[in-house]
C-alpha cells in the first residue's frame, strides 16, 4: 500500500501532458491584501518540482475581454503591460516588468470544478455589485514564468477554459467568501488538489499560499502562519504574503499540504505619496495611482496589521468531491508516512523532455517581462 501511495504522488508530480491519458477516464471587485515582513513570493522557477505541482492546479481568472482568440494559431492573445506602468510603482519594485491582467486566482478541486472567492464572481441569482459574471470570464492555467526572461503573449487554446455555471456562491461575514464554479470541460492535463476535512486550526500552523497577486504570473509564498483562528466565524487570519489578485487562492498546511482555505480579504497593497503645502501624504490603494508619486508595496512587520482573511475550508468542503490526491494524502496519513519529507525526496528528480528520470538543474532568479491589463 505504501507503494502504491508513493506511486500515485509521484504521478502527481510528473508534467501535466504525461498524466493527461491516465487521467481522462476518472470520474470584482479586487479587496487589497498585502506583505508581511520579508517578501516571500516566488516565481514558479524559483521553488521546488513540489510547489510547482501544486501551481499547476491553480487557475488566473481573466475578463473576457482581456484574451483575444487568434484562429489560426488556436491560441488566446494578450497585449503586454507592466506591473509597474499599470500600478505607477518605482521601478525598482519586485516584478516591476511582469504582466498584471488576471483579476483573481482558484483552484482546481474536481475534474472540472474551481474554487475561488465569492466576490470574484457575481451570481446571476444573487443582486451583487462584486465580482464578474460568469458568462464574462475565462480561466487560465499556465500563467507562470517557467524560465528566466519568458514573455508572454499569447496562452495555447487548450489551457483556457469557460465559466459554463456558478454551482454555489456565497460572499458573506457570516457565511464565508467562497464560490464553486463549473467549467466547460473537464481539465484533463491538471489533477485535482486536496482538501482539509479534518480542519482543526492552530495558532502558529505554518501555511503557504498560491495565486496571482495583482495579476501577475503565479507566485507561491510561504513563511506564514495562523494568527487567529477565528473561533465562532467562517474565517481566520494569517500574515500571507497577498495582493488584490490573490483573492480565491487556496491556502495550504505546510505540513499536510491540505487547503485550509480561500484568500478572501486583507490590508494595504501599495503606497503612494502626494505633495501638498503641508508636506508628503502617504495615500494607500488610490483608484487612479497616477494622481501620486510613484508608489511601492506597502509592508508590515510580520507580526503587526490586520492580517489575511481566509474564508475556512470547512464551511464549503461537504459541496466538494474527494480527489484522488486527497485519497493519496489519507492513505499516507493512515500508514504514518511523512509526507512533508516524501515531498521534499520527490522534488529532488524530474523527468526530462524524454521522460528519464535526471538530477534537477537549478537556476538563478529570473527577470521575466509581461501582458496586459485593464481598469478593474
Amino acid at each position: 500500500m505504501k507503494f502504491a501511495a508513493l506511486t500515485y504522488l509521484f504521478l502527481f508530480l510528473l508534467p501535466p501532458h504525461i498524466l493527461a491519458q491516465d487521467y481522462s477516464g476518472y470520474g470584482g471587485e479586487v479587496i487589497p491584501i498585502s506583505v508581511y515582513g520579508e517578501d516571500d513570493r516566488k516565481d514558479y522557477f524559483e521553488t521546488s518540482r513540489a510547489m510547482q505541482s501544486f501551481a499547476n492546479s491553480t487557475v488566473a481568472l481573466f475578463k473576457g475581454k482581456d484574451l483575444r482568440f487568434n484562429k489560426s494559431k488556436s491560441v488566446y492573445e494578450i497585449t503586454p503591460v507592466k506591473l509597474g506602468e499599470k500600478f505607477n510603482l518605482e521601478a525598482e519594485q519586485r516584478f516591476y516588468n511582469q504582466p498584471a491582467i488576471s483579476f483573481c486566482s482558484g483552484a482546481l478541486v474536481g475534474d472540472d470544478l474551481i474554487l475561488t472567492a465569492g466576490h470574484c464572481v457575481r451570481d446571476d441569482t444573487v443582486n451583487s455589485s462584486m465580482g464578474v459574471y460568469c458568462k464574462d470570464m475565462k480561466i487560465v492555467f499556465g500563467y507562470a514564468v517557467k524560465k528566466k526572461g519568458e514573455k508572454f503573449e499569447s496562452f495555447p487554446m487548450q489551457e483556457v477554459f469557460f465559466c459554463s455555471k456558478v454551482l454555489f456562491h456565497k460572499y458573506s461575514r457570516k457565511n464565508g467568501d467562497y464560490a464553486v464554479i463549473k467549467l466547460d470541460r473537464k481539465a484533463s492535463k491538471h489533477i485535482p488538489l486536496a482538501v482539509n476535512r479534518r480542519q482543526n486550526l492552530r495558532k502558529g500552523s505554518k501555511l503557504f499560499v498560491i495565486g496571482y497577486p495583482s495579476g501577475l504570473p503565479v507566485k507561491i509564498a510561504d513563511n506564514a502562519q495562523v494568527r487567529d483562528i477565528g473561533e465562532g466565524t467562517p474565517f481566520f487570519k494569517a500574515d500571507l504574503d497577498t495582493f488584490r489578485g490573490n483573492s480565491g487562492s487556496p491556502v495550504f498546511n505546510a505540513e499536510t499540504f491540505l487547503i485550509e482555505g480561500i484568500l478572501s480579504d486583507g490590508g494595504k497593497d501599495y503606497q503612494y505619496t502626494i505633495d501638498t503645502p503641508e508636506g508628503a501624504r502617504t495615500i494607500y490603494d488610490p483608484r487612479l495611482p497616477f494622481a501620486y508619486n510613484k508608489g511601492r508595496v506597502f509592508v508590515y512587520e510580520q507580526d503587526k496589521g490586520p492580517g489575511e482573511l481566509v474564508t475556512k475550508i470547512s464551511v464549503v468542503e461537504n459541496r466538494l468531491g474527494v480527489t484522488r490526491l486527497e485519497k493519496a494524502f489519507e492513505e499516507m496519513r493512515r500508514q504514518k508516512i511523512d509526507l512533508r519529507r516524501e515531498l521534499e525526496e520527490l522534488h529532488l528528480i524530474e523527468p526530462n523532455e524524454n521522460f528519464k528520470v535526471e538530477p534537477a538543474i537549478y537556476h538563478p532568479p529570473p527577470e521575466p517581462r509581461a501582458p496586459r491589463v485593464y481598469e478593474i
